[in-house]
């Protein structure tokens, strides 16, 4: 995260006060008990202390639970799409249809995405 933010995106002039964060994931998706020690919760627990600790706001978020999820993210205009994946095709549908996504997507604004 240090790198990202210090190192990536402070080098190309992003002004830090603009910085909003939009966070998803941290589900029990290999077959673990959920635990308040698992690593799921571990992530979700860090994420949200440090976007604390570096005062960036959370517009949104879709975090725990059980299903993988399919996140859509437009770096252009700020839009997430998430959809939960459910049933025994769950993993290998998301990994289609990412593959899918990165045919045929063309960045609008060159060819990295940071996020």
């Amino acid at each position: 995260m240090d790198v990202l933010i210090g190192e990536l995106m402070m080098k190309c002039k992003a002004d830090r006060r603009r910085l909003v964060a939009k966070v998803f994931g941290g589900a029990h998706v290999v077959g673990m008990k959920e635990s308040s020690e698992g690593v799921p919760q571990k992530n979700i627990r860090f994420i949200r202390q440090f976007l604390q600790d570096e005062g960036f706001p959370i517009l949104a978020e879709d975090l725990g639970g059980y299903s993988p999820r399919l996140v859509v993210f437009r770096s252009g205009d700020g839009k997430a799409r998430i959809k939960h994946l459910n049933g025994p095709n769950a993993k290998q549908h998301l990994v289609t249809t990412e593959r899918k996504v990165v045919e045929t997507t063309k960045p609008a604004f060159g060819d990295v995405t940071l996020f």
